[in-house]
């Protein structure tokens, strides 16, 4: 905070525990952890002569606002839409939706279906799908998010409402079929569902 004082600063701003930690760690240091980052960040912009901060959000955030999900409920996406809220409120904040990536950013990919799937075929086997039901996510390559985010910081444009970070919209099978095609290996066995698709993609 000290260091930004009368300072004009920009802010490409991605720090947050993501959710894939509430399985890892007590919940309540997870919200104090999330908490911190964004009051933090917020202390430094109000000391600021002028600030300009590009948020990569998520798609959870938009998912707590349409279905008003308290923290208890949600504790990522609400966290998530009290950083927006909170940001737009102190300085220019354009906000970045992410719902899925692709591209060499991504992170943990074993922990998400693509990267999963494209660890599995590097080792040549059998992609495998072990959801309950049909799920549809929408996809945006890392590199573009970024190109678009230092483009945002660096121009004089103006504030928008939060833009969905959506190129590509895939069922997961679709998706593993495509993977096992690239790397020449067979196609998962095709699955059956009675479910309802499980869509995150806009």
């Amino acid at each position: 905070e000290r260091h930004t004082k009368n300072k004009k600063i920009r802010v490409f701003h991605a720090a947050f525990l993501f959710k894939n930690k509430l399985s890892l760690m007590n919940q309540e240091n997870f919200i104090n952890i999330n908490k911190n980052i964004t009051d933090n960040l917020l202390n430094a912009l109000k000391s600021a002569k002028s600030s300009k901060v590009l948020l990569i959000s998520s798609g959870a955030a938009k998912i707590a606002q349409e279905k008003s999900l308290s923290l208890s409920q949600d504790p990522y996406g609400f966290l998530k839409l009290r950083e927006e809220q909170l940001l737009s409120q102190t300085t220019h904040v354009q906000v970045i939706r992410i719902f899925a990536l692709t591209g060499k950013f991504i992170n943990n990919p074993a922990a998400y279906a693509l990267g999963n799937f494209i660890l599995q075929a590097i080792q040549k086997k059998e992609i495998k799908l072990t959801a309950k039901g049909p799920i549809i996510r929408g996809y945006a390559n890392s590199g573009d998010i970024c190109k678009y985010s230092l483009s945002w910081l660096l121009s004089n444009n103006q504030t928008q409402q939060p833009i969905s970070a959506v190129t590509h919209i895939t069922p997961l099978y679709s998706l593993a079929e495509m993977v096992s095609d690239i790397f020449s290996i067979a196609p998962p066995s095709q699955l059956f569902f009675n479910e309802m698709p499980n869509s995150y993609s806009d």
